[in-house]
């Protein structure tokens, strides 16, 4: 699965997440998420890179229903 981090602000905010939220939902910190969504770190390092996949399959419908096509 390709994960799109110039979207994960968006996604965050559509779920009415925090950075924090988010974070612990991954298992990393705060400071990381804030990286990946102002494009300080571009790709996800490894060890989160599974996290991430789950995150996404876990809320792709939620994610489609609020944004149709």
């Amino acid at each position: 699965m390709k994960i799109d981090l110039t979207k994960l602000r968006e996604i965050r905010e559509a779920l009415k997440l925090t950075r924090k939220e988010l974070a612990e939902e991954i298992g990393c910190i705060e400071n990381t998420i804030s990286r990946w969504e102002n494009g300080t770190t571009e790709k996800p390092l490894g060890i989160y890179r599974k996290s991430l996949e789950k995150f996404y399959e876990k809320y792709s419908l939620i994610l489609n229903q609020s944004n149709p096509r």
